[in-house]
């Protein structure tokens, strides 16, 4: 309400200066008003880039665009004041009404200005209590913490309130400007209007096919980022590179809807993310995009949100000779391995660690198909792309999509996670997890009682074996050498050099690494996988049956151990070594929360040397048997190591 009344106070001063000049003044003042925040507000982006270079650029949008607005002004108003020195006599009721009613128009553009400046500013969700979308003022929520067996009660402001990934308030919901008078909207409308097709100021590029709702995009900027963080990523031409598109894949939009997860804590949501679901005419589209270090802030960590980054959509004209449709989306969340869709709403905080260097997000959106040529699978339209942090602007134009494929030439696709979330295990609070499902195999019929008949006829064949296995030991030891800097031992999460891990208790509780076996060369090595306390770990050692290269790193959930009660259990984590990119490489995936799901191979990989089925068990149970593709392969004796 204060950003309201603030917008009001302006437009009463600039109305009763105008009201002071008299009609004829305050009419030529109010058409300069008109022009110079419309020259403003198309020219103050193409200002920054070329002029300023990208120098204070959280605040320079704002500055570009209040300082041009001023300058056209004054300008225009020496001149004019210079051509018409004097004023025209008219009836005093007439000049009076007439120049109050020019100033008020005169202050609504002018206002509109100030309170788009002010929305261009690094201010958070809300600006002096205005917000565009509707948001919680104050949401009480309790924090599971990590190491301390307890919660914490704390609490949260101004969170979007909507549980639709990829929207910023409820679908359909129209972006409001500013209460009492929407004076931004009107400046906006405005120039959509001058320099759409049919306007004067047209020029073949409307503002609306840079900008389809430039509010909602300014509102999304705010999002997810702290206001003393960078707010813009600068793409300007040979001067800064700081994102780069890598590629726009598709998915299997089945698979992925049946893989997705919210990615934040439940208690501190408030209420969970509705699942994405693409209808008839839509589809998942994935944009790869890297982020270099000049991406990063001082501590070389990447600071964004799906809020600031946005796709526009081109759809074609339904009558030729039609401007085309254009619509901003947001993306519904981030792809991990092409397998899982981590949910987001918009005001999420997203983390990348670029201190080691680049490294890339995949960004999900919901699209429609008819802007990739109607099927979904053909190019972009011209004029589609994808913005990051305002000024990462990367072009889509007939951009064909491919098949999802991993990043080549060692690039990193690692947003990071909170480990709660992706191993709700480590809830301090959390009910310990069900032990899986039996998955017995069907008995084999016996000989005995195979008639002729039937023995005559084809049997269904039995799953081909992928796993040749070597042997199983109890171990929580790390099957390949990790290194981490020396003291990052004690934190949660920690980077290194391929990847990501979570720790506790000092030992490795989740890993998502894929790294070449020299580049693990650190100070302090980590040598122990964190089990719970309730649990136990075996490690089963192999190698992939000739002629199946991955396929049991692609299918680990059908390599099993079982127990001496029939029950079987999938694998908790997968050690994986090959050579790659002309080096000894190894992946090593694990999560002492959870089963894992399979590992795609890498490009340019040949087949596994080495793997390393990593399984927690009860810490009771006797292991008596390994299960491979639901034929029993080994008995065994071995009970489950807990240090």
């Amino acid at each position: 309400m204060i950003f309201a009344l603030c917008i009001l106070v302006i437009i009463g001063v600039v109305a009763f200066f105008h009201y002071l000049q008299g009609f004829l003044s305050a009419t030529i003042s109010a058409i300069l008003v008109v022009i110079a925040a419309m020259f403003a507000l198309a020219y103050h982006e193409a200002i920054v880039e070329s002029l300023l270079g990208g120098k204070m650029a959280n605040q320079a949008h704002a500055m570009a665009l209040l300082g041009l607005f001023a300058l056209v002004y004054l300008l225009l108003r020496v001149l004019f004041d210079k051509a018409v020195p004097g004023n025209v006599r008219l009836p005093f009721i007439m000049d009076k009404v007439g120049a109050a009613v020019m100033g008020v128009i005169a202050g609504i553009f002018a206002a509109g200005i100030v309170a788009i400046a002010a929305q261009e500013l690094p201010f958070r969700t809300t600006v002096a209590g205005y917000t565009n979308y509707p948001v919680e003022d104050e949401l009480k929520v309790t924090a599971p913490t990590l190491g301390f067996g307890r919660s914490l009660d704390t609490t949260t402001w101004n969170q979007l309130k909507t549980d639709e990934p990829g929207h910023l308030g409820p679908a359909g919901e129209p972006t409001s400007g500013v209460p009492i008078v929407s004076a931004d909207s009107i400046v906006i409308s405005m120039l959509e209007r001058l320099s759409g097709p049919t306007g004067s100021l047209q020029n073949g590029k409307p503002f609306q096919s840079v900008h389809p709702d430039f509010l909602a995009e300014l509102f999304g900027q705010r999002l997810g980022i702290e206001p003393n963080a960078s707010h813009v990523a600068l793409n300007i031409p040979s001067r800064s590179d700081a994102v780069r598109l890598l590629g726009v894949y598709l998915t299997d939009d089945k698979a992925l809807e049946a893989n997705e997860a919210d990615t934040e804590i439940k208690s501190i949501r408030g209420s969970a993310l509705k699942p994405a679901k693409p209808t008839s005419g839509q589809e998942f589209l994935v944009v790869r995009v890297l982020f270099g270090k000049n991406a990063a802030d001082d501590d070389g960590v990447v600071r964004a949100s799906p809020g600031a980054v946005r796709l526009v959509q081109v759809l074609p004209a339904e009558i030729p000779g039609e401007m085309p449709t254009y619509e901003d989306l947001f993306p519904v969340g981030t792809l991990e391995n092409g397998r899982k869709l981590w949910l987001n709403r918009a005001d999420d905080f997203l983390f990348l660690n670029a201190k080691e260097g680049d490294v890339a997000a995949d960004f999900v959106f919901l699209v429609k198909k008819k802007a990739f040529g109607g099927d979904g699978h053909g190019p972009a339209q011209p004029g589609s792309f994808v913005e990051v942090k305002r000024m990462g602007r990367l072009d889509l134009s007939n951009e064909k999509p491919k098949l999802w494929a991993p990043p080549q030439n060692g690039v990193k696709v690692d947003v990071l996670r909170k480990p709660i979330v992706v191993n709700p295990n480590l809830d301090p609070n959390a009910p310990p997890p069900a032990p899986p499902e039996p998955s017995n195999p069907a008995p084999s019929p016996s000989p005995q009682t195979t008639t002729p008949e039937q023995s005559t006829q084809t049997k269904p064949a039995q799953a081909q074996k992928t796993f040749d296995f070597k042997s199983a030991e109890p171990s929580t030891a790390v099957p390949v050498k990790i290194t981490v800097a020396s003291g990052d031992e004690a934190k949660t999460i920690v980077p290194l050099p391929g990847g990501t891990i979570a720790m506790k208790e000092g030992k490795i509780s989740t890993a998502n690494v894929d790294s070449g076996r020299d580049e693990q060369n650190l100070s302090t090595q980590l040598k122990e996988l964190y089990v719970p306390a309730d649990q136990a770990m075996v490690q089963v050692h192999g190698a992939p049956v000739a002629g199946s290269a991955w396929t049991c790193a692609q299918e680990p959930e059908q390599i099993e151990l079982a127990d001496s009660e029939g029950k079987h259990y999938q694998p908790f984590g997968i050690y994986v070594a090959y050579k790659g990119q002309g080096a000894d490489r190894f992946r090593l995936k694990y999560t002492a929360g959870s089963q894992i799901p399979g590992l795609a191979p890498p490009e340019n990989s040949e087949p596994p040397t080495e793997v390393v089925m990593i399984y927690l068990v009860p810490k009771d149970a006797s292991i008596v048997g390994f299960y491979d593709h639901g034929q029993k392969v080994k008995d065994l004796q071995v009970k489950g190591a807990t240090k």
